[in-house]
């Protein structure tokens, strides 16, 4: 499955989407490709959008989005609102935390036994409590980054990944 160095490579990933206005919209582990040699890929930019208008790019702009369209079990509210006017940075950052929530439990972000229910539960996104095998404050990081309002959250995939990187180094000072 995928683990902290990967997810830290896909930030990258998006972070260089983000600097040219793109939007990746549908972030989860089944869209990340690991190669033989640990070389991370993003796939399936399908549902990508432009956060500004940009000559040349041919995408659709999210303040022009109405709908619903992504993975339930990874979406940030603001997705299941379905309205791209509200849709930035964040909102790939959610998922980023929704990934991020996965590599440390194993689930998805967002249960329920039918789609109607994890939508609902997207909606609320409220925070979760970790089991005690997961460190506290990486749970802490997984929580902000999934916060349920957007200002609550990490503002770019950068500051998301920086903390990631910075709890790792922690970990491994305490270590040695």
């Amino acid at each position: 499955g995928m683990h902290l160095d990967s997810l830290q490579q896909v930030c990258n990933a998006v972070a260089f989407a983000h600097a040219r206005g793109i939007l990746h919209r549908d972030l989860k582990p089944d869209n990340v490709m690991v190669g033989a040699f640990g070389e991370v890929y993003v796939l399936d930019w399908g549902l990508a959008l432009a956060l500004k208008p940009r000559p040349g790019l041919r995408l659709p702009l999210a303040a022009d989005f109405k709908g619903i369209a992504g993975t339930p079990h990874y979406m940030a509210p603001e997705m299941v609102e379905g309205d791209g006017a509200r849709f930035d940075a964040r909102t790939d950052v959610f998922l980023l935390g929704a990934m991020l929530h996965e590599v440390l439990t194993g689930r998805p972000r967002h249960g329920g036994r039918t789609a109607m229910e994890v939508l609902a539960c997207a909606w609320r996104s409220s925070t979760h409590t970790f089991n005690t095998s997961v460190a506290t404050d990486l749970g802490a990081i997984c929580n902000r980054a999934c916060a349920d309002k957007a200002e609550l959250r990490y503002a770019s995939a950068d500051e998301f990944r920086a903390a990631i990187e910075e709890f790792t180094r922690r970990r491994h000072a305490l270590a040695l």
